[in-house]
């Protein structure tokens, strides 16, 4: 008897976390503060995307949000 399992038998593997996004969205950033903000990451053990995205919804859940507006 074969235990091994057969792919319709198997469990549902986990979609990747990038497959869950639901929106790509682009920036432009100098090569120093690409650099800067890559650098930041890896010392906190995130990707890039990880961070900026993070970083941007710190400051979106600010209370003075407003003031940064025109």
């Amino acid at each position: 008897m074969n235990n091994a399992l057969s792919r319709s038998q198997a469990l549902p593997r986990r979609r990747s976390e990038s497959r869950q996004r639901a929106a790509l969205v682009a920036i432009s950033l100098l090569p120093q503060a690409r650099h800067m903000l890559a650098q930041k990451a890896q010392l906190r053990g995130v990707s890039l995307s990880e961070f900026v995205g993070s970083s941007a919804m710190l400051t979106a859940s600010e209370t003075n949000v407003g003031s940064l507006s025109r």
